[in-house]
């Protein structure tokens, strides 16, 4: 088999003090050094709740804002709703809702 190994793309992730994932970033080998693809950000509320979660791609010199989702959650801090925002380039625009209801046990 023997070969060299190239680089084509690799993956970093972060996580905060509570131990959430909250980060994870995409990079290409591009003319011989990485260089940022795609990054997801993950934001938490005191609870450890993830509250939104935004996507961004790499844009020649800067991250730019693709889509996000927000969650909420119910009283028993079971999720409830997603909603989910393509950014428009000005504003966001809601493109997705998702929601979510439990029986008597939780489920």
């Amino acid at each position: 088999m023997g070969g060299n190994w190239q680089n084509t793309s690799r993956a970093t992730n972060a996580y905060d003090k509570n131990g959430n994932f909250y980060e994870l970033v995409m990079y290409e080998w591009k003319d011989k050094a990485w260089e940022g693809f795609m990054r997801n950000t993950d934001t938490f509320n005191n609870k450890n709740q993830k509250i939104e979660s935004l996507s961004q791609m790499w844009n020649i010199d800067k991250w730019e804002d693709i889509s996000r989702i927000k969650y909420t959650y119910d009283g028993n801090g079971r999720l409830s709703e997603e909603i989910t925002d393509m950014n428009m380039g000005v504003s966001w625009m809601a493109t997705g809702r998702r929601t979510y209801q439990y029986d008597g046990k939780g489920r």
